[in-house]
């Protein structure tokens, strides 16, 4: 037998919820991980602490999973704060946190 390798499945945060309520989710595979998508603009930071949440309860109904989140930013620099803080209180499920910039 081969032994299976990691499998990351990078989709947007609809996609992943949409993924997370199917009766035979792919995400109950031991070797398929979420990747999600954030793109957070100032001013929009309340209503992506409410989606991170949301999606965190939402993944902790799955065991042994893990999750990487890239959050894209453009100037002007969104307050990032609460965010952090809500992955780093998670740190079991939120394994790797990315920062892209969308425009230098």
């Amino acid at each position: 037998r081969i032994p299976s390798i990691p499998i990351l499945l990078d989709l947007s945060f609809d996609r992943l919820m949409l993924i997370c309520r199917l009766p035979e989710s792919v995400l109950l595979s031991s070797h398929v991980y979420p990747s999600v998508k954030y793109y957070l603009k100032r001013g929009d930071e309340d209503q992506c602490m409410e989606e991170m949440i949301q999606l965190l309860e939402t993944l902790q109904e799955f065991s042994n999973i893990c999750l990487m989140i890239t959050i894209v930013v453009d100037r002007p620099f969104p307050d990032l704060d609460g965010v952090l803080s809500l992955f780093r209180s998670h740190k079991g499920l939120v394994r790797v946190v990315v920062f892209s910039i969308e425009r230098p």
